[in-house]
């Protein structure tokens, strides 16, 4: 079987996002309209999926800074925090991939991505967790199965804590920062820039990560001493 090499980056003017697909078509006019003009203003940033050395656009998430009103969140999480009205975040506020590559897991390489920038960024710019406002109802059980947490009076708005993805990703050992992947159409055959005796040879080492994920935001906080 072929394998296929992806990398996620930064998006800019040398992507091809014309034929861009995704089946919802707010999220198709923002990456062949919007986005540009969001990244030239500073609003949002838009990172990218694309086979390596090629420019066509396979799936694409944006971040933004945002906050989250602390009466928003449950009350097992507010006991937890201090009172300040507004609580800083950080926005994971479309994920798409294109039509065609659907089915080939792009979105969870995608997610993944998002994780660990946004807890990059998050070492530099306190952030206590990343919130995804979901489009549809299966986008929804995409983010529940990975361990986002439904806001109690909002059903389309999830979030997961900045702790629990440090946790997950402190306990698996895992650097991806520039996510450069090998991926076969249906699955994983390594994920490059991990450390040797880290690395696993098929897609369950990052249903692991997320398996861990789901059960740690389900549970409890915990908080970084560092």
């Amino acid at each position: 079987m072929k394998t296929l090499k992806y990398q996620i980056l930064p998006f800019d003017k040398k992507y091809d996002k014309k034929e861009f697909s995704c089946g919802i078509e707010a999220l198709d006019r923002y990456i062949t309209q919007q986005a540009g003009q969001d990244k030239r203003r500073s609003v949002t940033a838009t990172y990218v999926i694309s086979e390596e050395n090629r420019n066509a656009v396979l799936g694409y998430y944006t971040l933004s800074a945002t906050s989250i009103l602390l009466t928003d969140l449950p009350e097992k999480i507010i006991k937890k925090l201090p009172r300040y009205p507004t609580i800083p975040a950080t926005l994971l506020g479309r994920l798409a991939v294109d039509s065609k590559y659907q089915g080939n897991k792009l979105g969870e390489l995608l997610l993944v991505d998002a994780l660990k920038r946004s807890l990059d960024i998050s070492k530099s710019i306190a952030s206590f967790s990343l919130v995804v406002n979901a489009k549809t109802d299966s986008a929804i059980e995409f983010y529940k199965r990975y361990g986002f947490i439904q806001f109690p009076s909002y059903k389309n708005r999830l979030f997961l804590p900045m702790a629990t993805i440090a946790q997950a990703f402190s306990e698996k050992k895992t650097e991806i920062s520039k996510a450069t992947f090998d991926v076969t159409p249906t699955e994983y055959k390594k994920i490059k820039g991990l450390k040797r005796e880290d690395l696993r040879d098929h897609i369950t080492d990052l249903e692991l990560i997320f398996s861990m994920l789901g059960e740690a935001a389900t549970t409890e906080i915990t908080r970084d001493e560092e």
